[in-house]
């Protein structure tokens, strides 16, 4: 069994080194997946690339995959994932149905299409029994989290974790629900977007709840 870390990248990079540091020694590989647009449509430059070295350290455990593709509407988005491979085709049927945001705004389609898009490195490393974890960068599990993520094998595992908002040391109150982690096998074929969503229910009948289960460091960068 594998255990991989994965999530999206834009620019946090202090938040990155964190996340590396700390779980190092319980994780087998990061998946890094970066886009060259923003959530708000953007182009952007691929900023961890630019700025690899500063992670050279854990190279031998990162796969980081560049999302080099552009899209103004839902439309291209669509036609693009059903020309690509049988990964990215699950992509536009799991997009298609998707029913909580206004598919006529970008920055809802791209946020959505990126984070289910980390189904495309996933598919080149991850095996039936191997334990997948993903979440937003800012949100990283702790290491009492993985004891019970490891030994659970059918239901998936939530994260309640500790909210700090605007520096690591100012505690907000309260938990967000955080990280998921899950078999490939239960994985594969979801949305990890409605998994997202579900998770804000905390419901036990669903997730199986690890409270505290590490740290959520949100708006954690400069004023500018």
């Amino acid at each position: 069994m594998k255990i991989i870390d994965s999530f999206l990248f834009f620019q946090e990079y202090d938040l990155l080194e964190i996340r590396l540091k700390y779980l190092d020694s319980l994780v087998d590989f990061f998946v890094i997946f970066e886009a060259s647009q923003t959530f708000s449509g953007v182009e952007k430059s691929f900023n961890f690339e630019i700025n690899q070295d500063r992670f050279k350290d854990y190279k031998d455990k990162i796969l980081y995959f560049k999302f080099d593709h552009n899209f103004k509407n839902y439309s291209e988005v669509i036609k693009f994932l059903n020309s690509e491979s049988e990964v990215c085709r699950d992509i536009s049927k799991i997009l298609d149905d998707h029913d909580f945001y206004p598919k006529t705004n970008i920055n809802w389609v791209l946020d959505s299409l990126h984070r289910e898009c980390l189904y495309i490195p996933l598919d080149l490393i991850a095996s039936a029994d191997d334990l997948v974890l993903f979440s937003d960068i800012d949100e990283i599990p702790s290491k009492e989290f993985f004891k019970v993520a490891t030994e659970e094998k059918i239901k998936p595992v939530l994260a309640a974790q500790r909210e700090f908002f605007g520096s690591l040391n100012r505690y907000k109150g309260g938990d967000w629900s955080g990280t998921i982690s899950a078999r490939w096998s239960y994985l594969r074929g979801k949305s990890l977007n409605v998994l997202r969503r579900n998770a804000l229910k905390q419901d036990s009948e669903i997730y199986r709840i690890v409270n505290p289960g590490g740290y959520h460091f949100t708006s954690c960068s400069s004023i500018e």
